[in-house]
């Protein structure tokens, strides 16, 4: 079977053109959506960052964000995984504090999804929170985007161990 994450278009700053009527009124076709993570790809046992999307102010997993945490413990299961890294955002809707504890509460169940799944392993998971640093454009727009954990993984690895 073969799942991919799908992302949503937002109307929204440099999107803007993308969501905008045709000559008829009638909104254009929406431009194909490229995976961000393919579920069943191989393991390459690389260097890599995955990255798991919310809604807003939403910090519990989707069924598809639990099946990429399962891909990374695959992953660290099979290769020489040095650490994870685990950063965490938001957008900027609401105040400042708020989106910084959004975030820090979506960066901790991810590390606690993995530690659960990989229980005993050596591997360093560490987690920072960015809150919605990176969530404001240059023209003031709200990036809906960045409501997002990116989970990079460093691997020494050239290929699976099995």
């Amino acid at each position: 079977m073969n799942i991919n994450v799908i992302l949503p278009i937002f109307c929204s700053g440099a999107l803007l053109a993308a969501c905008a009527t045709g000559p008829s009124g009638d909104l254009p076709p929406p431009p194909p959506v490229e995976p961000v993570a393919s579920l069943d790809a191989p393991l390459t046992c690389k260097n890599e960052t995955i990255e798991i999307y919310y809604m807003s102010g939403g910090v519990e997993l989707d069924v598809v964000g639990d099946a990429l945490l399962d891909k990374v413990a695959e992953q660290v299961d099979q290769c020489t995984v040095s650490k994870i890294e685990i950063d965490a955002h938001s957008d900027s809707s609401g105040p400042t504090d708020l989106n910084l504890d959004i975030a820090r509460q979506r960066g901790e169940r991810i590390r606690d999804g993995l530690e659960n799944r990989l229980a005993g392993s050596p591997v360093r998971i560490d987690v920072t929170a960015f809150g919605e640093v990176t969530a404001i454009e240059d023209d003031g727009d709200i990036v809906p985007m960045n409501r997002r954990v990116d989970i990079r993984i460093f691997s020494s690895d050239a290929g699976p161990t099995s």
